[in-house]
């Protein structure tokens, strides 16, 4: 126990060279950190998992709307709201999976209601890109929003999709 204005003393367990090898000074320091990390965090995490919901239950959790309808022979996939870790990006990638287990690999993503997408969102996005590729087919974007085309970019992935501001042009592009 230590009263007020006193700092504890530690000593330091040295190995055969002399380097410290107990990280115990190192530890002692975690809760403070911890706590403020804690903080960054929560604070960080309401703010990308969509805040205060106006659906009772649902506070805390990034929701995601999916629409699917078929244009000529192609899955056109709406998506509204947040593709990040969670429950939306595990209902994205089980629409998507059921889509090309159907054999439907030409998929058009209609991400204009899609403000954010974190790394795991464009992880998924490559890995069905890879398998609708390997079926023949491909993913194409439709009207990306800014913040998605510039993360894609700094990433050095936006190469491999191909975008278009036009329904009928990505439609017409598979034909």
């Amino acid at each position: 126990m230590f009263l007020a204005g006193q700092r504890p003393t530690f000593r330091l367990v040295t190995g055969s060279r002399g380097k410290v090898t107990s990280p115990l000074p190192f530890l002692l320091f975690v809760p403070r950190l911890s706590k403020l990390s804690a903080h960054c965090n929560k604070a960080i995490l309401g703010c990308q998992c969509g805040g205060h919901s106006s659906i009772p239950g649902r506070e805390g959790v990034a929701t995601l709307d999916i629409d699917t309808k078929t244009l000529d022979g192609i899955k056109v996939v709406k998506l509204a709201g947040r593709l990040s870790m969670g429950q939306a990006l595990d209902r994205f990638n089980a629409t998507i999976t059921e889509l090309l287990g159907q054999g439907h690999s030409k998929i058009i993503l209609d991400l204009e209601g899609v403000p954010t997408i974190d790394s795991s969102g464009i992880g998924m996005l490559v890995r069905h890109l890879t398998t609708a590729k390997q079926a023949g087919g491909a993913i194409r974007l439709l009207k990306p929003s800014k913040f998605t085309m510039q993360t894609l970019k700094m990433v050095g992935l936006l190469n491999l999709f191909t975008t278009y501001d036009d329904e009928a042009a990505a439609v017409a592009s598979f034909q």
